[in-house]
């Protein structure tokens, strides 16, 4: 398996002030070299011509050409002998005029010039002698400020200091190590402001009113910053093991050493987009922290280290990453119980929000993170993942991914010692969503159900329930609930009988509900296959609202009551009601498609009164982790796999491919045949806000700009395309980069991302891609 890596950087496109700068300089000294040749060439057009006419012919057509390139907006070909270029509108079309001049390489033969793909026309004859000198040099575009959380980053050193007696204040000069960090900040975007931790507590609460976030480096020593920040209402994100205990976050801390962190909260915002339990954060094994001693009553565990607990020989996390080496200070426990419960007192990555109670009963002045590593980390050990997570763990500081509280959900079940593997799908799926799961014999006594209803926030009650005995237990209760059993119908007050049809779609009838609302009026697959559908019939209570009724007649599917709305009986309903469409024994659910899934998920956040909290993260991946095409490594599934574009031999041949490179698998993609090539994906955004596109990549072999690969979005399933930058030559990538795309304008059902080569790439030309994602928000 490969470790998984999730990296948002903001890509820009466009020409900035000082792009076009550049562009300007290096058109000036492009002149130096052609005025040059030029004249050389014009001295030998005529040997029996006069010398000034030669010159003056010559000037003229520097000059035009100097004219155009003064004007130049980018450059798309530079060569020894062509150049191609963009300037400003001229025809009134509002778009970039394309210019090229040329000249063969043979003696005799004439400079040309090109507008706009038009036919050539020569500009000096009988050109002897002419090169063209580019001379170029890379400026770094301002990096954009992060997208979430604040872009003001307050951080505290533990370099060498010199007291300043006229300012009252310390100049400081950061360590090795902390300017590392200092300078992957600023590539993320953050303004840093550098401050000894020897400040009195005046300066540094002053300067708390002018940042959003405050990171304290691990060279701090021990005696230097105390308790200066403890009472910071902005977010402190702590790499420093001698202050686990100022922070709150427990009474002691121990050191071990490893490389793979355990994930064991997805749903918290610096873990989201982590398919999988277990990333490789280092690229080597280095000291890192476990919490010890007395943990903090309101800790939230994000990760534990690999060497706090055992694992079998075949357990997947143990063969995550092929060099890690085997640990002999296991702790007692196992991944299945970490997973479950994790123990807060050996948690490693950890984090306090606003509010929360710290170890001692204080309560915490703002969101605090622990990070899992020791003193001494080199910070390039750091992996993709664990970048990703120091830059998601200052987002989260800063203020971004508010999130919501936690839905706890009492789960109806017929045996919660022994579950139905109908039952067990339920529970992973309840659980991957982020639920706190409470769960309940259906045959338990009334007054077990009313102190777990009192606990909860909604009632989910399948079909696999033996006995529908429920009255007496839930159908007086306050909290929401959500039924899929027929007998529900009666039981929940939605109508005194039920019919059955049998269909795999429903047709939703009320777009304007928050369950049905990603969908609009349409037709939408529920199952795989066709199922049981169960419809209320008889006397229908009138404070239903009917949100999908069953194709080509009108009964009733999927129905919700608000709370106080009138039940078949008479009676007001004492809280939210949900019924599902399917309800009938033989209900098989993992045949539930996206679209059952999303319906499911948004009943139980409406049931339980939680529809206008932030939504969770969720991510749509592909790690390419095997070669084909379906991979999904995210917590959505795509609503296709990857399709070739001008290609069709699957991806084990052909320039579309699933190859190995730089010892990992990846996909490639290239045009051997100048017919323009690529892949296309689809996924289903409709109920999201926010969408960002990333993914890793590598250019291989690009000679030339004419060389690339276009990044485009679809938002309606591939009919029409917008492009969102390209990777260009002429480049040779010795190690893969990152890019990042916000894709917000397209969300749709059916939004699709595509690769596509330009038409000019050879057999030895590629582009290649990890780690494709869209997290969606």
């Amino acid at each position: 398996m490969k470790p998984l890596s999730h990296k948002i950087r903001a890509r820009r496109r466009g020409y900035t002030l000082a792009e076009l700068l550049v562009a300007s300089v290096s058109a000036s000294l492009l002149l130096v070299g052609m005025s040059s040749s030029l004249y050389i060439a014009s001295i030998s057009l005529d040997p029996g011509a006069n010398s000034p006419r030669q010159k003056t012919k010559a000037a003229e057509v520097l000059t035009d050409i100097m004219i155009d390139l003064k004007l130049a907006l980018s450059f798309r070909e530079r060569t020894a002998t062509a150049v191609t270029f963009t300037v400003p509108d001229r025809d009134g079309d509002r778009l970039p005029e394309t210019i090229r001049y040329a000249w063969s390489g043979t003696a005799g033969d004439p400079l040309t010039y090109q507008y706009n793909g038009s036919s050539a026309v020569n500009v000096a004859e009988n050109v002897q002698q002419l090169q063209f000198t580019a001379l170029t040099r890379f400026m770094a575009a301002p990096v954009p400020p992060p997208t979430e959380g604040g872009a003001n980053l307050l951080f505290v050193s533990g370099g060498s200091a010199r007291y300043n007696f006229f300012t009252g204040s310390f100049t400081v000069a950061p360590t090795t190590s902390e300017s590392a960090r200092i300078r992957l900040f600023e590539s993320w975007g953050y303004q840093t402001t550098i401050i000894s931790a020897q400040e009195s507590q005046d300066n540094i609460t002053a300067q708390l009113n002018d940042h959003e976030v405050v990171y304290v480096s691990s060279d701090v020593p021990s005696t230097d910053l105390g308790t200066k920040l403890v009472e910071a209402t902005i977010g402190v994100v702590n790499e420093n093991p001698n202050y686990v205990d100022e922070f709150g976050f427990a009474s002691d801390s121990s050191i071990s050493f490893a490389s793979a962190l355990v994930l064991n909260a997805s749903n918290h915002y610096i873990a989201s987009g982590f398919a999988d339990p277990a990333i490789v954060t280092f690229s080597a094994s280095q000291s890192v922290i476990s919490l010890s001693g007395t943990p903090a009553s309101d800790l939230n565990g994000i990760g534990t280290w690999l060497t706090t607990f055992e694992a079998a020989p075949d357990d997947p996390i143990v063969s995550l990453d092929p060099n890690l080496k085997p640990i002999s200070n296991f702790q007692s426990i196992s991944i299945d119980e970490l997973e479950e419960e994790p123990r807060l007192s050996s948690a490693s990555l950890v984090t306090l929000n606003t509010g929360a109670n710290t170890y001692t009963g204080a309560t915490v002045a703002g969101r605090r993170v622990q990070l899992p590593w020791a003193t001494g980390l080199d910070i390039n050990r750091l992996s993709l993942d664990g970048r990703t997570l120091l830059q998601r763990s200052i987002a989260w500081a800063a203020g971004a991914g508010e999130q919501t509280t936690i839905t706890k959900l009492l789960f109806v079940v017929t045996d919660r010692e022994a579950l139905t593997d109908q039952e067990t799908q339920r529970e992973e799926l309840l659980k991957s969503w982020g639920y706190d799961l409470v769960l309940i014999n259906d045959e338990d006594t009334p007054d077990n159900f009313a102190a777990a209803a009192a606990s909860c926030d909604a009632a989910y009650v399948s079909t696999e329930v033996d006995s529908i005995d429920l009255a007496q237990q839930l159908a007086s209760a306050t909290l929401g609930i959500v039924s899929e059993h027929q007998e529900g119908i009666a039981v929940f007050g939605f109508g005194s009988g039920l019919l059955k049809t049998s269909d795999s779609e429903t047709d939703i009838t009320n777009a304007s509900h928050y369950i049905t609302q990603p969908f609009g009026d349409s037709r939408i697959q529920l199952f795989e296959f066709e199922q049981t559908l169960v419809h209320t019939a008889g006397s229908p209570s009138t404070g239903t609202t009917v949100l999908s009724q069953s194709p080509g007649n009108a009964y009733e599917q999927l129905a919700a009551i608000d709370v106080g709305g009138t039940l078949y009986s008479g009676r007001s309903s004492p809280g939210r009601r949900v019924k599902m469409p399917w309800g009938d024994s033989d209900f098989n659910f993992a045949l539930l498609t996206d679209n059952g899934q999303t319906l499911l998920k948004r009943a139980i956040t409406w049931a339980a009164g939680k529809e206008n909290e932030a939504g969770s993260i969720e991510t749509f991946r592909d790690d390419f982790e095997s070669s084909t095409y379906s991979g999904n490594t995210g917590t959505r599934q795509w609503s296709t796999d990857w399709l070739e574009i001008n290609e069709s031999d699957g991806p084990g041949s052909g320039d579309e491919q699933i190859i190995s490179d730089l010892g990992s698998t990846r996909l490639r993609v290239r045009d051997n045949d100048g017919g323009g090539e690529g892949v296309e994906r689809e996924a289903n955004l409709s109920e999201f806000t926010k969408a960002t596109l990333t993914f890793d990549y590598r250019r291989v072999n690009l000679s030339k700009v004419d060389d690339y690969a276009t990044i485009e979005v679809s938002a309606d399933g591939g009919k029409s395309w917008t492009e969102l930058g390209r990777l260009q030559g002429a480049a040779n990538d010795l190690d893969y980069f990152s890019a990042s795309y916000d894709i917000s304008p397209y969300i749709a059902t059916n939004t699709r991302i595509r690769f596509v080569t330009s038409r000019s790439m050879g057999s030895r030309e590629s582009v290649n891609f990890d780690h494709v994602q869209i997290t969606a928000e």
